[in-house]
């Protein structure tokens, strides 16, 4: 497979999973067992395939989803609203990881760590509600994201996107994202390692509650 029908190829295929994810996050609470099982199967062959041209945020969107979507049981409606904004949020960053694919620009690893917290967050809602019902006794015992670099993001001062005629669209994605993620936080019960700086949560999200304006002047205040 040439490196041209390889692309074209990696990029219907974000696009298939990202428009059959906003539709499943449309449709909860209650999407068909057989259109979950399709999703799932159409996000474990775009990891793969992302695997394979080293797209690794493709790769970790998808595997994520797959995990959420593997979940057993139901969520209390206030989850389920959540969830299903993490599931649009991801269909969102797909599609512009499709666009950086497509013009060539790196992946914003770091940003996308945000995202994956959020996913983190909702499954520490989910595992404290197990303890409650007799569950788990660890709530992290089952989140493969509960140690990866997710904890450890940060927003990067020299910005590889600069010049980038889509980074209007980038930048407002990431607001809500972590705005998202600064809703999550508030919304659920305190977190045991509150206290921990590697395990709170992203460097982001704590600069944003402490300054929402830091996005739009940060590295003007760091040249200060």
């Amino acid at each position: 497979m040439n490196e041209g029908h390889q692309q074209r190829d990696m990029l219907q295929r974000i696009s298939k999973c990202a428009e059959a994810l906003r539709q499943h996050a449309d449709r909860l609470p209650g999407p068909e067992p057989e259109s979950t099982a399709t999703l799932m199967e159409y996000l474990q062959q775009l990891a793969l395939y992302a695997d394979a041209v080293n797209l690794s945020s493709v790769q970790k969107i998808a595997d994520q989803v797959c995990y959420s979507l593997a979940r057993p049981g139901g969520l209390p409606s206030r989850l389920q609203q959540l969830e299903s904004r993490n599931y649009s949020l991801a269909a969102e960053w797909l599609e512009q990881l499709a666009r950086l694919y497509r013009g060539g620009l790196p992946e914003p690893r770091e940003l996308i760590a945000d995202l994956l917290y959020s996913f983190s967050l909702l499954e520490q809602a989910v595992g404290a509600q197990r303890v409650e019902q007799g569950g788990p006794s660890d709530l992290f015992d089952e989140d493969p994201v509960a140690t990866s670099e997710a904890w450890n993001s940060y927003v990067q001062d020299n910005d590889p996107f600069v010049d980038d005629p889509g980074f209007g669209h980038l930048f407002d994605l990431l607001q809500r994202t972590l705005s998202h993620a600064t809703e999550l936080r508030a919304d659920f019960p305190a977190d045991p390692f509150f206290q921990d700086p590697q395990a709170t949560g992203t460097g982001s999200v704590d600069m944003l509650a402490a300054d929402p304006g830091r996005g739009d002047d940060g590295d003007q205040n760091n040249q200060d």
